[in-house]
């Protein structure tokens, strides 16, 4: 089986919404709000990552049903069958997150090119912590202040590496520890996405955890804020995955 590059991997990542990651330190202009501009899924062409101006993208806090509403589009690209079907208040549920947590966008030069969800582990309401509670009852308290998060996505053109990846979760996390006491990130994903969140500070808490009446299973993920702030800040290589391999990654399906 042929290796699987690390930017394979963020390629990977930015198709599939864990439901666990992070957030940035506020900026004035980041937080105010605004309107996005219009997304069309498959506007554009394909372009290395390495073209993006990483210093110029912002975290936009997206407060209101309005501001949320622009992102639809974007998680209408997550592949969320089963998680729906195993939830019958899912859509309920999925607005009660939004309200309950912190929906983010990823803004560059006023354009909306991703988004994350943040949720404090507190309600019960997440996939983690539905899993997690069958491998570790006392998981709040063995993480206390944790936060999960989810329904990450990057539009198309931001699929290919994982340096714009990397600068979002970045800033995510810093933005997270400016506006909250977290302490740890918990997720869950793929293994091969979780292989890539190794790379990312965080550990494996269990692995293959089924999720009830569907075919999916997923990998559990731990990681203390310092640690994953760290390993985010590291310098990433600057090797691509080609162009035509990286199409065929950008095109699969995204999955929860």
């Amino acid at each position: 089986m042929r290796h699987i590059s690390a930017d394979e991997l963020a390629t990977l990542a930015q198709q599939n919404s864990p439901s666990g990651f992070m957030r940035s330190r506020s900026r004035a202009d980041a937080l105010r709000q605004r309107g996005a501009a219009p997304f069309q899924p498959g506007d554009g062409p394909l372009e290395p990552d390495k073209d993006c101006p990483l210093d110029d993208l912002r975290i936009r806090h997206l407060r209101t049903s309005d501001d949320i509403e622009h992102i639809m589009k974007l998680r209408r690209q997550i592949d969320l069958a089963a998680v729906a079907s195993a939830d019958p208040d899912f859509h309920a549920h999925e607005r009660r997150k939004d309200e309950l947590g912190l929906v983010l966008g990823f803004d560059l030069h006023g354009e909306l090119i991703g988004t994350i969800r943040l949720m404090p582990v507190l309600f019960g309401l997440t996939l983690t912590e539905q899993l997690l509670a069958q491998v570790e009852p006392d998981f709040r308290a063995r993480w206390p202040r944790s936060w999960d998060a989810g329904r990450l996505v990057m539009v198309p053109q931001y699929r290919t590496g994982q340096k714009v990846l990397k600068r979002c979760l970045h800033l995510v996390v810093l933005h997270l520890m400016a506006h909250t006491d977290a302490q740890y990130l918990l997720g869950s994903c793929t293994h091969i996405l979780a292989r890539l969140y190794r790379r990312m500070g965080f550990s494996f808490v269990a692995q293959n955890m089924p999720l009830a009446g569907t075919q999916k299973k997923y990998t559990l993920i731990h990681g203390p804020i310092p640690v994953v702030l760290h390993a985010l800040a590291s310098p990433t290589p600057d090797a691509a995955p080609e162009q035509s391999e990286a199409r065929v990654i950008a095109s699969a399906q995204a999955c929860h």
